[in-house]
Protein backbone atom coordinates (compact mmCIF):
# COMPACT_ATOMS: atom_id res chain seq x y z
CA UNK A 1 0.00 0.00 0.00
CA UNK A 2 1.06 3.14 -0.91
CA UNK A 3 1.53 5.47 1.66
CA UNK A 4 -0.75 8.91 1.20
CA UNK A 5 2.77 10.93 2.10
CA UNK A 6 4.84 9.17 -0.79
CA UNK A 7 5.90 11.70 -3.80
CA UNK A 8 4.39 14.86 -2.17
CA UNK A 9 7.19 16.99 -2.25
CA UNK A 10 5.74 19.95 -0.19
CA UNK A 11 2.41 20.51 2.41
CA UNK A 12 2.00 23.19 0.28
CA UNK A 13 0.74 22.56 -2.88
CA UNK A 14 -2.95 22.13 -4.27
CA UNK A 15 -2.66 18.63 -6.15
CA UNK A 16 -6.13 19.08 -7.54
CA UNK A 17 -7.91 16.31 -9.83
CA UNK A 18 -11.12 15.52 -10.76
CA UNK A 19 -13.78 13.05 -9.37
CA UNK A 20 -16.99 12.06 -10.45
CA UNK A 21 -20.18 12.18 -8.11
CA UNK A 22 -19.34 8.88 -6.34
CA UNK A 23 -16.26 9.97 -5.03
CA UNK A 24 -17.95 13.30 -3.75
CA UNK A 25 -18.84 12.32 -0.31
CA UNK A 26 -19.09 9.57 2.23
CA UNK A 27 -15.71 8.45 0.41
CA UNK A 28 -14.53 5.06 1.52
CA UNK A 29 -11.68 4.99 4.30
CA UNK A 30 -8.37 5.84 2.88
CA UNK A 31 -6.72 3.19 5.34
CA UNK A 32 -9.22 0.32 4.82
CA UNK A 33 -11.56 1.28 7.81
CA UNK A 34 -14.76 -0.45 6.56
CA UNK A 35 -16.79 1.88 9.89
CA UNK A 36 -15.04 5.07 9.75
CA UNK A 37 -18.33 6.61 7.85
CA UNK A 38 -20.80 5.66 9.97
CA UNK A 39 -18.65 5.99 13.48
CA UNK A 40 -17.99 9.47 12.13
CA UNK A 41 -21.70 9.59 11.01
CA UNK A 42 -22.20 8.93 14.72
CA UNK A 43 -19.96 11.30 16.45
CA UNK A 44 -21.15 14.05 14.63
CA UNK A 45 -24.84 13.72 16.15
CA UNK A 46 -23.34 13.57 19.66
CA UNK A 47 -20.55 16.89 19.05
CA UNK A 48 -24.57 18.71 17.88
CA UNK A 49 -25.77 17.66 21.27
CA UNK A 50 -22.65 18.64 23.44
CA UNK A 51 -20.68 21.37 21.41
CA UNK A 52 -23.22 22.72 18.39
CA UNK A 53 -21.81 26.10 19.04
CA UNK A 54 -18.19 25.04 18.35
CA UNK A 55 -18.89 23.06 15.51
CA UNK A 56 -22.24 25.01 13.41
CA UNK A 57 -22.29 28.22 12.06
CA UNK A 58 -24.61 30.17 9.55
CA UNK A 59 -24.66 33.48 8.38
CA UNK A 60 -28.11 35.60 7.00
CA UNK A 61 -28.06 35.22 3.42
CA UNK A 62 -26.87 31.76 3.24
CA UNK A 63 -30.07 29.89 3.09
CA UNK A 64 -30.42 29.54 -0.41
CA UNK A 65 -27.40 27.68 -0.82
CA UNK A 66 -27.53 25.63 2.10
CA UNK A 67 -30.88 24.54 0.12
CA UNK A 68 -29.83 24.06 -3.21
CA UNK A 69 -26.74 21.65 -1.25
CA UNK A 70 -29.34 20.02 0.52
CA UNK A 71 -30.46 18.86 -2.90
CA UNK A 72 -27.56 18.21 -4.37
CA UNK A 73 -27.08 15.66 -1.01
CA UNK A 74 -30.76 14.04 -1.48
CA UNK A 75 -29.39 12.88 -4.88
CA UNK A 76 -26.46 10.94 -3.66
CA UNK A 77 -28.21 9.58 -0.57
CA UNK A 78 -31.59 9.33 -1.81
CA UNK A 79 -33.50 11.01 0.42
CA UNK A 80 -32.19 13.60 3.32
CA UNK A 81 -34.67 13.81 6.82
CA UNK A 82 -35.06 17.64 7.87
CA UNK A 83 -36.10 18.34 11.13
CA UNK A 84 -38.53 21.58 11.45
CA UNK A 85 -36.89 22.05 14.77
CA UNK A 86 -33.17 22.41 13.29
CA UNK A 87 -31.10 24.28 10.51
CA UNK A 88 -31.50 22.89 7.11
CA UNK A 89 -27.78 22.67 6.52
CA UNK A 90 -27.33 20.47 10.41
CA UNK A 91 -30.28 18.17 8.96
CA UNK A 92 -28.34 17.67 5.54
CA UNK A 93 -25.15 17.04 7.32
CA UNK A 94 -26.45 15.06 9.36
CA UNK A 95 -26.56 12.41 6.13
CA UNK A 96 -22.80 12.09 5.57
CA UNK A 97 -19.34 12.24 7.46
CA UNK A 98 -17.83 14.75 5.51
CA UNK A 99 -17.91 18.03 6.92
CA UNK A 100 -19.26 20.49 4.55
CA UNK A 101 -18.38 23.92 4.67
CA UNK A 102 -19.87 26.85 2.19
CA UNK A 103 -17.90 29.71 0.46
CA UNK A 104 -19.59 32.81 -1.23
CA UNK A 105 -17.95 35.31 -3.32
CA UNK A 106 -17.59 38.99 -2.03
CA UNK A 107 -19.30 41.15 -4.33
CA UNK A 108 -16.66 44.06 -3.90
CA UNK A 109 -13.61 42.31 -3.21
CA UNK A 110 -13.74 38.94 -5.38
CA UNK A 111 -12.11 37.44 -2.67
CA UNK A 112 -14.04 33.92 -1.31
CA UNK A 113 -15.91 34.22 2.22
CA UNK A 114 -16.63 31.40 4.58
CA UNK A 115 -20.45 32.19 4.95
CA UNK A 116 -21.96 28.42 6.87
CA UNK A 117 -20.37 25.67 7.70
CA UNK A 118 -21.00 22.31 9.19
CA UNK A 119 -17.46 21.36 10.96
CA UNK A 120 -17.33 18.54 13.60
CA UNK A 121 -13.77 17.30 13.18
CA UNK A 122 -11.80 20.72 13.05
CA UNK A 123 -7.46 20.55 13.07
CA UNK A 124 -6.58 22.89 15.20
CA UNK A 125 -9.18 25.80 14.31
CA UNK A 126 -12.35 27.57 15.37
CA UNK A 127 -14.97 28.12 13.31
CA UNK A 128 -16.60 30.77 15.41
CA UNK A 129 -12.85 32.86 14.10
CA UNK A 130 -13.35 32.09 11.22
CA UNK A 131 -16.83 32.68 10.05
CA UNK A 132 -17.24 35.48 7.79
CA UNK A 133 -13.53 35.63 6.98
CA UNK A 134 -12.53 35.35 3.25
CA UNK A 135 -9.87 32.46 2.72
CA UNK A 136 -6.63 34.45 3.17
CA UNK A 137 -7.46 35.64 6.54
CA UNK A 138 -8.22 32.02 7.27
CA UNK A 139 -5.83 31.19 6.51
CA UNK A 140 -3.27 33.49 7.46
CA UNK A 141 -1.87 31.50 10.37
CA UNK A 142 -0.24 28.70 7.56
CA UNK A 143 2.73 29.64 6.78
CA UNK A 144 3.96 30.87 3.74
CA UNK A 145 -0.15 30.35 2.37
CA UNK A 146 -0.12 34.06 1.26
CA UNK A 147 2.83 33.70 -0.63
CA UNK A 148 2.29 30.22 -2.41
CA UNK A 149 -0.90 29.45 -2.31
CA UNK A 150 -3.43 32.62 -2.25
CA UNK A 151 -3.17 33.58 -5.82
CA UNK A 152 -3.72 29.96 -7.25
CA UNK A 153 -6.85 28.99 -4.70
CA UNK A 154 -8.25 32.30 -6.01
CA UNK A 155 -7.76 31.43 -9.73
CA UNK A 156 -9.33 27.89 -9.21
CA UNK A 157 -12.09 29.11 -7.24
CA UNK A 158 -13.18 31.86 -9.83
CA UNK A 159 -12.49 28.98 -12.63
CA UNK A 160 -14.59 26.31 -11.36
CA UNK A 161 -17.44 24.86 -13.48
CA UNK A 162 -20.60 24.22 -11.92
CA UNK A 163 -21.24 20.39 -10.82
CA UNK A 164 -17.59 19.63 -12.03
CA UNK A 165 -16.13 18.05 -8.91
CA UNK A 166 -12.60 18.52 -7.51
CA UNK A 167 -10.40 16.45 -4.67
CA UNK A 168 -7.26 17.17 -2.98
CA UNK A 169 -5.06 15.45 -0.46
CA UNK A 170 -3.67 17.12 2.66
CA UNK A 171 -2.26 15.23 5.26
CA UNK A 172 -0.18 15.82 8.98
CA UNK A 173 0.89 13.40 11.98
CA UNK A 174 -0.91 14.09 15.18
CA UNK A 175 -0.67 12.95 18.61
CA UNK A 176 -3.52 10.55 19.90
CA UNK A 177 -6.68 9.74 17.82
CA UNK A 178 -8.49 12.67 18.42
CA UNK A 179 -11.38 13.73 15.58
CA UNK A 180 -12.45 16.80 17.23
CA UNK A 181 -9.40 18.89 17.84
CA UNK A 182 -10.15 22.59 17.41
CA UNK A 183 -7.57 23.34 19.70
CA UNK A 184 -3.62 21.74 19.41
CA UNK A 185 -2.84 19.00 21.60
CA UNK A 186 -0.21 19.70 23.96
CA UNK A 187 0.51 16.31 24.63
CA UNK A 188 3.71 14.78 23.83
CA UNK A 189 5.51 11.27 22.79
CA UNK A 190 8.82 11.19 24.66
CA UNK A 191 8.86 7.41 23.69
CA UNK A 192 10.15 5.90 20.42
CA UNK A 193 8.59 2.64 21.41
CA UNK A 194 5.60 4.34 21.69
CA UNK A 195 4.62 6.28 18.31
CA UNK A 196 3.38 3.20 16.73
CA UNK A 197 0.11 3.21 18.30
CA UNK A 198 0.52 7.20 20.01
CA UNK A 199 1.27 8.87 16.94
CA UNK A 200 -1.18 9.18 13.72
CA UNK A 201 -1.59 9.82 10.32
CA UNK A 202 -4.26 12.70 10.01
CA UNK A 203 -5.47 12.68 6.28
CA UNK A 204 -7.86 15.03 4.85
CA UNK A 205 -9.64 14.72 1.72
CA UNK A 206 -10.80 17.53 0.35
CA UNK A 207 -13.47 18.18 -2.39
CA UNK A 208 -14.96 21.48 -4.23
CA UNK A 209 -18.13 22.01 -5.76
CA UNK A 210 -19.59 24.89 -7.34
CA UNK A 211 -22.99 24.81 -6.77
CA UNK A 212 -24.87 25.45 -9.98
CA UNK A 213 -27.62 28.06 -8.78
CA UNK A 214 -26.04 30.19 -6.05
CA UNK A 215 -22.25 29.37 -7.45
CA UNK A 216 -21.34 29.49 -3.83
CA UNK A 217 -18.34 26.50 -3.40
CA UNK A 218 -19.34 23.45 -1.07
CA UNK A 219 -15.92 22.67 0.63
CA UNK A 220 -15.87 18.96 1.83
CA UNK A 221 -13.63 17.39 3.98
CA UNK A 222 -13.51 13.72 4.99
CA UNK A 223 -10.89 13.07 7.80
CA UNK A 224 -9.33 9.83 7.99
CA UNK A 225 -7.05 8.46 10.75
CA UNK A 226 -4.48 6.09 11.44
CA UNK A 227 -1.69 5.13 13.90
CA UNK A 228 1.70 4.63 12.29
CA UNK A 229 1.54 0.81 13.25
CA UNK A 230 -0.44 0.32 10.22
CA UNK A 231 3.02 0.92 8.16
CA UNK A 232 5.26 -0.77 10.51
CA UNK A 233 6.13 -3.15 7.56
CA UNK A 234 7.07 -0.53 5.60
CA UNK A 235 10.10 0.69 7.10
CA UNK A 236 11.18 3.06 3.61
CA UNK A 237 7.96 4.43 3.69
CA UNK A 238 8.35 5.77 7.11
CA UNK A 239 11.50 6.83 6.53
CA UNK A 240 10.20 8.87 3.84
CA UNK A 241 8.03 10.56 6.50
CA UNK A 242 10.48 10.82 9.04
CA UNK A 243 12.66 12.92 5.72
CA UNK A 244 9.58 15.15 4.98
CA UNK A 245 9.54 16.13 8.40
CA UNK A 246 12.68 16.76 8.65
CA UNK A 247 13.18 19.40 5.74
CA UNK A 248 10.14 21.40 6.85
CA UNK A 249 10.58 25.20 7.75
CA UNK A 250 10.87 25.85 11.24
CA UNK A 251 7.69 28.04 10.53
CA UNK A 252 6.31 25.08 9.13
CA UNK A 253 7.08 22.68 12.56
CA UNK A 254 5.96 25.50 14.99
CA UNK A 255 2.62 25.37 13.01
CA UNK A 256 2.42 21.22 12.84
CA UNK A 257 3.70 21.15 16.20
CA UNK A 258 6.25 18.53 15.41
CA UNK A 259 8.44 19.13 18.95
CA UNK A 260 6.04 17.20 20.72
CA UNK A 261 6.82 13.97 18.88
CA UNK A 262 10.04 14.30 16.47
CA UNK A 263 13.16 13.16 18.58
CA UNK A 264 11.08 10.15 18.99
CA UNK A 265 9.68 9.81 15.77
CA UNK A 266 13.28 9.85 14.40
CA UNK A 267 14.53 7.29 16.86
CA UNK A 268 11.66 4.89 16.29
CA UNK A 269 12.54 5.13 12.37
CA UNK A 270 15.93 4.84 12.78
CA UNK A 271 15.22 1.46 15.16
CA UNK A 272 13.30 -0.13 12.25
CA UNK A 273 15.87 0.73 9.39
CA UNK A 274 19.23 -0.04 10.20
Amino acid sequence: MKAVWQGRKTPLQMGLRPTGLDGWLDSPCLFGDKTRVQTQCALKAQLLETHRHDIFAQLPGSEEAISELSACISKVKGSVLTTPTEPELISAGRQVSDDLLLLAPDANTEEWVLRAALLAFPSHWLLHEKIGRPMAEIHAPVPFYAERLESPVNRFFHSMQPDVISVRLNWTLQVGNGLFTPHPSEDRIDRAEDIPSQLYLRAERQTFRKLTETGWIVFGISTHLAPLSLWSYQPDALAELRDAVAVLSPEMKDYRGTHRYEAAFHKYVDSITR
